[in-house]
């Protein structure tokens, strides 16, 4: 009886054992690393994209921050002229010094809340990811403030309202609607105005003094490990992590 020739696999056709013993093959092999590449592009793209975004973000809030000494210069003009215009009893011109100190003031506030948000976008993009970024670009205590400027208005507005004539002219100016952000008219920009600055200017605060505060923990807390790592290089010795 003639024996019958041994059986083998093909250990190339239709996968078989022997390929899947040996690993992937090369185009496997090929194709996992045109896989990684392509990640590898596309996270640098994304973090080109966010590096622009935090770059803009910052040149944004220093054009804000320039803005603000040439809006109060214009606030205090307008309070002052109102203020000429109140001794020389000429009641519309008041109340429209009035209305372009408010819109000044108002600017100005706008400019806090924008600044605001924008600092906690920044940190809020930095949260998490390993970046070279340092605080965001606003000194609170540099801020150029507008408590004098809100104080004084009251004051000219006050003293508007507590005169006859003044007062007249002024019950039909307050239902006017203004460009104030937050306020719909002009009575109550000037009612409200003080207090939507002292919020603003809190939220503010908060969030460049406590947000900094944890980005500067964080380097410390970086550089530490990243000194700790060194340390363990140079010695020979393995992080225990």
């Amino acid at each position: 009886m003639r024996a019958r020739p041994a059986r083998t696999i093909d250990p190339v056709k239709r996968g078989g054992l022997a390929g899947r013993l040996l690993g992937p093959t090369k185009e496997a092999q090929q194709r996992a690393a045109d896989t990684q590449q392509q990640e590898i592009q596309v996270a640098h793209r994304e973090a080109q994209i966010a590096t622009d975004e935090l770059r803009r973000m910052c040149q944004q809030a220093v054009d804000w921050v320039s803005e603000l000494p040439q809006l109060i210069t214009w606030a205090d003009n307008a309070i002052n002229r109102a203020r000429n215009e109140f001794t020389a009893n000429a009641f519309g011109p008041f109340w429209d010094m009035v209305e372009g100190a408010a819109n000044n003031l108002g600017a100005v506030n706008e400019r806090y809340r924008l600044l605001d948000r924008s600092a906690t976008n920044y940190y809020a993009s930095l949260k998490g990811k390993s970046h070279t970024f340092g605080v965001f670009p606003v000194d609170f205590l540099s801020l150029p403030r507008i408590d004098a400027q809100v104080t004084r208005l009251a004051q000219v507005v006050r003293s508007g309202q507590t005169n006859f004539q003044f007062a007249n002219i002024w019950e039909h100016r307050q239902t006017r609607q203004v460009l104030i952000a937050g306020f719909q008219t002009l009575g109550a920009a000037i009612s409200g105005l003080s207090s939507a600055v002292s919020v603003t200017v809190g939220s503010l605060e908060r969030t460049l003094t406590t947000e900094s505060t944890k980005l500067i923990r964080e380097h410390e807390r970086t550089r530490t490990e990243h000194g700790e790592m060194l340390d363990n290089i140079q010695r020979g010795t393995k992080p225990f992590y």
